[in-house]
């Protein structure tokens, strides 16, 4: 699925840090090659930091209208417009917040053991964009960006038992123009949730604040200054998961082989049942609650994912490059990098040029447990065959640098879910890096895909590189409880394919046997044919049916008559 670079991510240059993910309402800027460098920024949870709690008024047109905050629902400028933008960190769920929050965080030894997690810190603990939550219309509270869990007994590489944790909710309200919010119900789009395990610093660091259409632009349009912003002034602000008043939360490494989880509960169905992320091997539910909500349940390996962090010179873009950058249309951008993000047409396009630069070299490689919906199915055979239908329905996971947005697209050539991959070949240690790639799909609705019956599927998964050789892959393929769990590692990138094979025994045919006592009558033959047609009698419990043929045989589970 291409996603316009016109409703991704705002840029706001304040002390190097400026990105944001506000509905996606936001537009980019043209980029300015006068510059004498030009930076890419692919990497994880930085949407966490740069998203903050906002209701937004968001104008017919984008382009020539602007943005604006609302410091309620009732605030003017939210009253004059017809659709609002929420954007919330969900909260702990408790006594009196049931819904739109997160009711657990645990962790998994590799013996089974469950460890469960306890809320200790919202960061940070107020801002001048929170908003009441309003349970009624489906709002959910927006307060904080996450919060500090402590998991008794799970120690990460950092030494302690803290880990930050988010559900970051994005949804949106549609009402009359220049009338209150009544009985309107607002409509959950996404959610992006993440585990970090963290260490707390203390220094000069600030929260993230937000800035709307007041904030002038730098290429002249009208939204172009919509973002977020940080005032932090520690050299390693960049390094830093989320901000706190005075300190912010740098990430650690996870603990060896334990499977993180967490539970959220939502107070309306999420227009996708699709998720993708970055989890290997992964456990999910998605099911109703009593108030027709959702109650979503993952748990999951965390993965090595690399992240692409680098500036070029300008006299060091290829031509290629430098004709792409120059395209009329407007980019994602942040802190003076493009921020094309992991999935999408922008993202394989700029990975595609941008890699050789940097000698198809990571710039870190680090872990990430993080999981999202995705907007669309983007196949119109998937489209087709999930039309309808509801709760959980597909997860696709990789550590791929850049991916597919969607789930895998059927090719019917070869009739196979092909998922694209583009990854860095080398580790930032200068290692080959392998892949993997996980994906669940419920059992009707690939039978669906292919036009199966109920009869038990076969699978098989084949990666693909980008010369059209095989490679080597570690594969897992099961069916049970309903889903087909596909599993594939260890295969190498560059710009693989995942191909997943999914086939089906054809039915016998059907033999329409014939009661003992009135045995089928045997034709006469022609002389001409006595020599090459035969016939026999075959038999199964009372039933009797008689075979023709050149070198006729009974069928299954049938015996041949003395």
């Amino acid at each position: 699925m291409h996603i316009s670079r016109r409703l991704i991510i705002a840029s706001l240059t304040v002390a190097g840090l400026a990105v944001t993910l506000m509905n996606g309402a936001s537009a980019g800027v043209r980029v300015d090659l006068t510059q004498s460098t030009q930076g890419l920024n692919i990497s994880e949870n930085w949407n966490f930091k740069a998203s903050v709690p906002s209701l937004v008024a968001i104008p017919e047109d984008r382009n020539t209208q602007g943005m604006y905050f609302c410091a309620s629902m009732d605030d003017p400028k939210c009253v004059a417009t017809k659709n609002i933008g929420i954007t919330s960190h969900l909260p702990t769920c408790d006594s009196t917040i049931k819904t739109n929050c997160i009711s657990s965080v645990y962790a998994i030894d590799p013996s089974g053991k469950k460890f469960e997690g306890t809320f200790q810190l919202r960061i940070p603990d107020t801002s001048t964009l929170d908003f009441s939550a309003m349970p009624t219309n489906n709002i959910p509270q927006g307060r904080g960006q996450g919060g500090i869990w402590k998991i008794p007994g799970v120690t990460h590489g950092g030494g302690n038992e803290n880990f930050y944790v988010t559900a970051l909710l994005i949804g949106n309200i549609n009402k009359k123009v220049d009338a209150k919010v009544t009985t309107e119900q607002a409509t959950m789009d996404r959610i992006d949730a993440g585990i970090v395990p963290v260490n707390e610093k203390r220094g000069k660091y600030s929260p993230q604040f937000g800035s709307d259409a007041t904030n002038k632009s730098t290429d002249g349009s009208v939204n172009g200054g919509f973002g977020t912003g940080n005032l932090s002034q520690e050299p390693d602000k960049e390094s830093c998961v989320i901000f706190g008043d005075g300190f912010c939360e740098i990430p650690q490494a996870f603990p060896a082989d334990y499977r993180f989880g967490m539970t959220i509960k939502v107070g309306s169905p999420l227009r996708s049942g699709w998720f993708h992320g970055r989890i290997y091997r992964p456990d999910m539910t998605v099911t109703s609650d009593s108030q027709s909500g959702q109650i979503i349940t993952i748990d999951a390996l965390p993965v090595i994912v690399p992240s692409v962090y680098e500036r070029l010179a300008a006299s060091a873009l290829s031509p290629e490059l430098r004709a792409y950058l120059s395209s009329p249309v407007q980019f994602a951008m942040g802190g003076g990098y493009l921020m094309p993000g992991s999935t999408g047409n922008d993202a394989f396009d700029l990975s595609k040029l941008w890699l050789p630069l940097i000698k198809d070299k990571a710039t870190t490689s680090q872990g990430y447990w993080e999981f999202r919906t995705l907007e669309s199915a983007g196949s119109t055979d998937l489209d087709k065959c999930t039309s309808g239908s509801s709760g959980l329905l597909g997860v696709v996971t990789t550590n791929s640098l850049v991916y597919s947005a969607g789930p895998p697209s059927f090719n019917k050539e070869s009739e196979t879910l092909d998922y694209k991959l583009l990854s860095p070949h080398y580790t930032s240690d200068s290692q080959t890096a392998t892949g993997t790639y996980d994906l669940l799909i419920r059992s009707d609705i690939a039978r669906c895909i292919y036009g199966f019956s109920k009869a038990p599927v076969q699978a098989s998964i084949q990666v693909v590189s980008a010369n059209g050789e095989n490679q080597i892959a570690t594969t897992r393929i099961n069916e049970s409880d309903g889903w087909i769990k596909l599993s594939a590692g260890g295969f190498t990138f560059s710009s693989p394919t995942v191909k997943v094979k999914m086939t089906q025994e054809k039915p016998a045919p059907v033999v329409v046997p014939v009661p003992a006592t009135t045995p089928a009558p045997v034709a006469a033959m022609s002389s001409a044919s006595k020599s090459v047609t035969k016939s026999i009698t075959c038999t199964k419990g009372k039933s009797k049916i008689v075979v023709k043929g050149a070198a006729p045989k009974c069928p299954t589970g049938y015996k041949k008559a003395g």
